[in-house]
């Protein structure tokens, strides 16, 4: 049966989480760069400068966040809420107080700790996230902790996520794949893939990092095809916030390596990217935060002579169809993130899956069943197209992806 589905338009605008972590001084310049470069919310060090720790010290990073347009959240520098606790009544007088990050890649073995400690915070502050930054799928036996990455999850699980408050619930983690030699690191999906499953039982916000910078094995992005492409793909898995890393560059960083800004807060290379890269998520936030993730749909492209893609081939949950969507073709890899929402309007992000600096055009056909037209968003920009025959055609370059709403009339 033929769905009656309008053209939808979508009123009222909604903004979109982006982060950056590792934040400069907290100076009137440095935050009108950071307010310029289009993040919403900065991670705030508790380390720098605390040899002057004072109230004022707690307080400057909000007043100056709010005069340029963006939110603090403080990080508590692996040491959970016990390191500013004392504080306490200047977060409870701050009606910017949005929440803490309580630690960046613990081992499992902290575990019950922060969960002692979440219970401190959430006596406090309730109803306010309490981030936990987890480590991602290529770190070491001793890195994790002595267990498995799977155990290192299943752990965390039970012992963490599952004793947030529901509707403060966040899955966070940081995991980078672009390699030098112009390879992507071949388990990037089944770590996105791990995580949305937890995230999807657990009733918990998925929350992803972009990589803005080389190290070890990782190359230095200095395309918006590589910054975009890491968007696109996290967006088919349901990503509620990206957050960059690195803002500020680390002093260490090395000749050629740099984030959105230099270690003395000055704009890197990098820098014009990242504001256009912003945007485009601002552009895609209003619709895409419309509709609840469900499934995702691969697709090995038929110039892909292996037949394989490493990526594609080590998840366990890609699917063939989904709803009205009941098939996808295409000439380079490609993967398709579906949603649906509760007015029956379906959505899809179309991903060209190939690596971004390889050029080329990447066709696609969507089979779409019960829908004549198409909502199409194309660099962020909405426009109409026809669905012939059943099937929807597209062209997407490097790093490109495509949302599309099916519609009727």
């Amino acid at each position: 049966m033929t769905k009656n589905l309008t053209k939808p338009s979508f009123n009222q605008q909604k903004e979109f989480f982006i982060g950056a972590y590792n934040a400069p001084h907290s100076t009137d310049s440095l935050y009108k760069t950071a307010g310029e470069s289009g993040i919403t919310h900065m991670m705030v060090n508790t380390y720098i400068g605390r040899e002057l720790e004072s109230e004022d010290y707690y307080k400057t990073p909000y007043r100056l966040a709010k005069k340029y347009g963006f939110k603090v959240i403080l990080h508590c520098m692996n040491k959970g809420y016990q390191n500013v606790e004392q504080y306490k009544e200047v977060f409870k007088r701050n009606k910017d107080f949005i929440g803490l990050i309580a630690v960046d890649e613990p081992d499992c073995t902290l575990y019950d700790f922060f969960r002692d400690d979440y219970q401190k915070y959430k006596k406090d502050f309730p109803g306010y996230p309490y981030y936990v930054n987890l480590l991602p799928i290529y770190s070491t036996f001793e890195q994790l902790g002595g267990v498995s990455y799977e155990e290192y999850l299943r752990l965390y699980r039970e012992k963490v996520l599952r004793n947030f408050e529901d509707g403060n619930r966040v899955l966070m983690c940081d995991t980078y794949p672009l390699l030098l030699d112009t390879k992507l690191y071949p388990l990037w999906l089944k770590n996105i893939e791990m995580l949305r499953e937890i995230a999807t039982e657990d009733k918990a916000d998925l929350h992803f990092y972009l990589q803005d910078q080389s190290f070890w094995d990782r190359r230095q992005p200095t395309t918006l095809a590589e910054i975009n492409y890491q968007t696109y793909v996290y967006f088919a898995y349901g990503t509620k916030a990206l957050s960059h890393y690195p803002y500020l560059t680390p002093a260490l960083a090395g000749e050629g390596s740099y984030g959105v800004v230099d270690e003395n807060g000055k704009k890197s290379p990098i820098f014009p990217i990242i504001v256009e890269a912003n945007k485009l998520i601002q552009k895609l936030a209003t619709p895409y935060q419309q509709f609840d993730w469900k499934a995702v749909i691969a697709n090995i492209g038929s110039e892909n002579k292996s037949g394989k893609n490493e990526n594609i081939d080590a998840c366990c949950h890609m699917k063939s169809e989904y709803g009205m969507l009941k098939g996808v073709s295409s000439t380079r890899d490609t993967i398709v993130g579906c949603f649906d929402n509760k007015d029956g309007y379906e959505m899809y992000i179309v991903v060209n899956l190939t690596e971004p600096l390889e050029k080329g055009e990447n066709k696609v056909q969507l089979k779409i069943k019960d829908c004549k037209k198409a909502l199409v968003y194309v660099n962020g920009d909405p426009q109409e197209m026809d669905i012939v025959d059943g099937k929807l055609s597209l062209s997407l370059l490097e790093g490109e992806g495509i949302l599309v709403i099916p519609y009727n009339n």
